[in-house]
């Protein structure tokens, strides 16, 4: 506890100096999302591009792709674009603002026209600054986002939208995610693992099985629900099991057909990554709190907190069986996979380096190998490691994200919604939002 309130102390530091020495924002040519007004647009030093508006969003038949937004809120457009159009939404958000985002919009090819353009959001109040995750404006979108989530029936790849749910803590919630763990094949108790541990079988299964079995030992861990108990027990020996020599995984399992019929040989393909294989090693930890007592689930355990209890003091995780990088403090949110599987095992020392990494990287959050989906997803969780102090500052650096990701119609993205600026297809940002 003592090492985690310094850190809560020289991490709000670094967030204030953060902002007090950031570099100029630069003009971003890409189509960028720009929250729940339903617009989409590429952004200029002083003014927003609009390249398409969402069918049904506010900002439909009020805008047109070609327009230039040149302010919001009153106020024209300076310094950071996107952050003060995340402000104004913030603001016309709140009681006082009624709803009504107020933007004033150019049109090039009327060079003399210049029109006040009023789109109407939805009240959802204000942020407290001293706690904004438990203010009612964050109670309200998290309401909202559920409800959306439900309604489509749609939680992504690896379900991650299930465990989004129960991060919720509502029972309303809980009981779709029980609906639906007792209907899905992956959840059964008569659940056969042996294909991927002996063949290979099946390709990504690492991914899988880590944010599943996570899920999977929540629910139980809300609910008592015996049902699933054991899938959880298949699913944490098979990834025991399914270790390299290392202690580490890939896309999918060491399996034994690759290494003469032998536990823990080579992985196919080109081997380890620290991204599938710190999941795993929550979801065996988890598993292990739920009551699982497996010989080789203890030693996978030890071995792969052994591996990562090495990389302390050093450097933050590079992409596998590799050296510390010495010149960069978190990749595609590893920093916060690492904060959070290390505080589960009671590894503090770990457990704090890696939050510092993480909440210090907060102006980072829309980079990472291939997309940034697992950078947003698990460094604010991994801030989250070093204290309330932290996670405070953190939310604050970063509010104007988590607004301009908000969709018009209750949900989130990470970017625009026909992905081709992002590379993480068919995951639920919706459902990762809602895990923070």
């Amino acid at each position: 506890m003592k090492i985690v309130q310094t850190y809560s102390v020289n991490l709000s530091l670094i967030l204030l100096l953060a902002v007090a020495t950031g570099a100029a924002p630069k003009a971003d040519e890409r189509v960028r999302h720009l929250g729940p007004t339903g617009i989409f647009g590429s952004v200029g030093k002083d003014r927003i591009s609009v390249s398409k508006v969402a069918k049904g969003s506010p900002a439909d038949g009020k805008l047109q792709p070609g327009e230039f937004i040149v302010g919001a809120g009153g106020a024209a457009f300076k310094g950071d674009v996107r952050r003060a159009f995340a402000d104004a939404i913030d603001q016309a958000e709140t009681e006082a603002g009624r709803g009504v985002l107020s933007l004033t919009v150019d049109n090039p090819t009327k060079a003399s026209v210049r029109r006040t353009v009023d789109l109407q959001l939805v009240v959802l109040g204000s942020y407290n600054p001293a706690d904004p995750l438990g203010s009612p404006k964050a109670k309200a979108i998290v309401t909202r986002t559920a409800d959306a989530m439900v309604k489509s029936g749609k939680f992504g790849a690896l379900d991650i939208g299930l465990l989004g749910l129960l991060a919720t803590g509502e029972q309303k919630y809980i009981d779709v995610v029980a609906s639906m763990l007792h209907q899905c094949d992956w959840a059964k108790p008569d659940i056969d693992l042996s294909p991927a541990l002996e063949t290979g079988e099946g390709g990504f299964v690492a991914w899988g099985w880590g944010y599943r079995t996570i899920t999977l030992c929540e629910y139980y861990l809300l609910t008592g629900d015996k049902y699933v108990l054991p899938a959880i027990g298949k699913y944490a020996n098979a990834i025991a099991k399914g270790q390299d020599a290392a202690g580490l995984w890939g896309h999918r399992m060491a399996y034994y057909s690759l290494n003469g019929g032998a536990m823990h040989g080579r992985l196919a393909g080109y081997a380890v990554m620290n991204q599938s294989s710190l999941p795993l090693l929550i979801a065996m930890v988890l598993a292990e709190n739920c009551g699982v007592k497996d010989a080789e689930v203890y030693r996978a355990i030890a071995q792969t907190t052994g591996f990562y209890r090495d990389f302390v003091g050093k450097g933050a995780l590079p992409y596998g069986n590799h050296a510390p990088f010495d010149n960069v403090i978190n990749d595609n949110g590893k920093s916060g996979l690492a904060a959070v599987a290390l505080s589960l095992v009671g590894e503090k020392n770990g457990a704090s380096f890696f939050a510092a990494l993480s909440a210090a990287s907060h102006g980072g959050l829309e980079t990472g190998h291939t997309g940034h989906y697992f950078n947003q997803l698990w460094t604010e969780l991994g801030a989250n490691v070093a204290g309330p102090e932290v996670t405070t500052a953190f939310f604050n650096e970063t509010q104007w994200l988590h607004t301009l990701n908000r969709t018009w119609d209750g949900g989130f993205t990470y970017d625009d919604q026909d992905g081709n600026n992002f590379s993480y297809r068919g995951l639920s940002d919706t459902g990762s939002h809602l895990i923070k």
